[in-house]
């Protein structure tokens, strides 16, 4: 049996990365949990990028997700 089905026990790693594979955001949570609930939770922990010139960047302007967070 699978380890995200109902009964079972597990977690699941999720991790929002940059353009170039950097990892922003890292987080875990219940393997039964909705991945769409912890999209949010994502988006608000990223931190503000230095090290460019120019204004930090304030919002995220893509976003590519697979299909249980939509």
């Amino acid at each position: 049996m699978s380890p995200v089905a109902r009964a079972k026990t597990g977690s699941k790693h999720h991790i929002l990365n940059c353009d170039n594979g950097f990892p922003l955001v890292v987080t875990l949570s219940a393997a039964n949990a909705n991945d769409h609930v912890v999209l949010p939770d994502l988006l608000d922990r990223v931190q503000l990028l230095r090290g460019c010139p120019g204004r930090p960047r304030q919002c995220i302007r893509n976003l590519i997700a697979d299909r249980d967070y939509g």
